[in-house]
């Protein structure tokens, strides 16, 4: 593999889950290619394109590399809250 997305798909949100790239991969820059190409063609007919999360998921703290990369495709970054709800 050269490069790969994981896409979760609806009707209003295309959104990826994981990206990666092996060794050729990021000395030809696919996953860059793969992204733009995931944006400005194959799901440019949904309203939203999601990156998904740029945390780390042991500490909650902002991924600034990862996020700047995202941002490098035209992406912003949105705050969300997280609750928690307790069954008893």
């Amino acid at each position: 593999m050269v490069a790969g997305v994981l896409m979760y798909i609806s009707a209003m949100v295309a959104r990826t889950q994981y990206m990666a790239s092996g060794e050729l991969g990021r000395a030809v820059g696919a996953l860059d290619a793969l992204i733009d190409h995931l944006v400005h063609v194959a799901y440019m007919d949904r309203p939203y394109f999601d990156f998904g999360t740029s945390i780390e998921p042991t500490t909650g703290a902002i991924n600034r590399g990862l996020l700047a990369y995202k941002e490098d495709f035209g992406a912003r970054a949105v705050l969300c809250d997280t609750y928690t709800l307790e069954w008893t």
